[in-house]
């Protein structure tokens, strides 16, 4: 009788734990189904020079429409400001192969740090994209160039 109680307690706590783990595990589909990250390089000329590397989140919300976003972070040299380095964060959308990003982020350059806030407006394709940027708000007022960018290196 105390194996049949022993074996009939076991059968429970199974029983339990089997229900507790697939009732916890989650069935819903994903929103990311589509996402892709890839490395990019970006070249940048006008008034700051250099390059950065751009780690790139894609999601397919239609059609040739992407919601993107990521941050990049580099060496660059501006023409008021001296050397220095870049981290800026951005979020923007593709449709139908044209780009359109907002960033903001910091530059700490030889002349000192400062907050940069700007956009970057383009052509892209499946390795390579080019346009403008235009920084907006930063220590010394307002840059402009163009940029090039290739892809380097899908992550997944």
């Amino acid at each position: 009788m105390i194996r049949f109680t022993f074996r009939f307690n076991i059968l429970i706590i199974l029983i339990f734990a089997m229900t507790s783990f697939f009732a916890c595990r989650n069935t819903a589909p994903s929103d990311d189904v589509d996402v892709k990250y890839e490395i990019w390089e970006i070249a940048l000329s006008g008034n700051t020079e250099g390059k950065l590397t751009m780690n790139l989140r894609l999601i397919q919300i239609g059609t040739d429409t992407y919601s993107i976003s990521g941050n990049m972070s580099g060496g660059i040299k501006d023409y008021k400001w001296g050397s220095g380095d870049a981290d800026y964060k951005f979020k923007g959308k593709v449709v139908n192969k044209l780009i359109e990003l907002t960033l903001s982020g910091s530059s700490n350059m030889a002349e000192g740090p400062s907050t940069v806030s700007g956009k970057m407006n383009g052509a892209i394709s499946m390795l390579e994209g080019s346009g403008t940027w235009e920084v907006l708000i930063h220590a010394r007022g307002k840059s402009e160039g163009t940029f090039t960018m290739k892809k380097l290196d899908p992550i997944l």
